[in-house]
């Protein structure tokens, strides 16, 4: 269910600094950003209005656009998106009906403005990429499966420990979160949405208010875009849908540690108070 970044930009030197403009009619916001990219390794530019936006973007040719998208802007922002080299597009949006009318357009990072800042750092981490992250090795890691069927667990457990990973197992949420009380050592908890007595969701919840700091990857055989909407809000990483694919499910591991090392970086850690 996550983003993949996409390199469209692989005509650019790679010895050269990317190049982020952004676009939004919010100068407080677009000041932000701007202060933020410029204490990277990045070349950066700002503008508020779309004759400014579409000048810099063709002075500058940027491998990253972050832009607002009131309605009037919907065509300026087409244009960037078939410009060639294309740049990657993080969309900025402050209604439910214009993030459906952006991802029915085919972008594919868009972010609510009313969401937490950690969503839109998040989806700048993917332009960044994670050279320079480097993640715990899988015998460092602990897994808990959470799932009432039995069979799914032993499945999901035996590959993990064929992987390297140390795993732990519960069959409902309440034992689940017990088990996590006990052991600050797990870093990713993979939890079935269907659980007795207390569901998914409600363990979720619950984790969330206990422990900030664990990973957590939802499970399902069935799943609406509400239900993953709210899974998403209530800080799930990431949802797969059964059956599981284990090359899939590792990755989503893989990818929630990777996120996980990163919140510890000061550069997140300031992008995320500045939001």
């Amino acid at each position: 269910m996550q983003n993949e970044y996409k390199d469209t930009h692989s005509a650019r030197d790679p010895k050269q600094p990317k190049t982020v403009l952004i676009v939004h009619p919010n100068k407080s916001l677009a000041e932000t950003l701007f202060s933020f990219f410029r204490a990277l390794p990045i070349s950066a530019a700002r503008a508020t209005t779309e004759e400014e936006a579409a000048y810099l973007f063709g002075l500058l040719r940027p491998d990253l656009v972050i832009a607002g998208m009131p309605g009037a802007w919907l065509r300026l922002i087409e244009t960037f998106r078939t410009a060639q080299p294309s740049p990657e597009i993080i969309v900025l949006v402050d209604s439910d009906d214009l993030a459906e009318k952006a991802r029915g357009m085919g972008f594919e990072n868009v972010v609510l403005s009313d969401e937490s800042p950690e969503s839109l750092a998040d989806t700048v981490q993917l332009f960044l990429g994670n050279g320079s992250t480097t993640i715990a090795a899988p015998t460092d890691v602990t897994v808990l499966v959470v799932d009432q069927e039995g069979e799914v667990v032993d499945i999901v457990a035996r590959y993990l420990i064929g992987s390297g990973y140390k795993v732990l197992t519960a069959q409902s949420g309440k034992t689940a979160l017990e088990i996590l009380e006990r052991d600050a050592s797990i870093s990713i908890v993979l939890i079935e949405l269907v659980l007795p007595a207390m569901g998914g969701m409600e363990t979720l919840r619950e984790l969330r208010s206990r422990n900030k700091d664990v990973g957590v990857i939802l499970m399902s055989a069935f799943a609406d875009r509400e239900i993953v909407r709210q899974a998403f809000k209530l800080g799930a990483f990431d949802f797969l849908l059964k059956p599981i694919e284990m090359n899939q499910l590792e990755s989503s591991i893989e990818a929630c540690l990777a996120r996980m090392t990163t919140r510890k970086e000061s550069w997140w850690k300031w992008f995320t108070a500045s939001g």
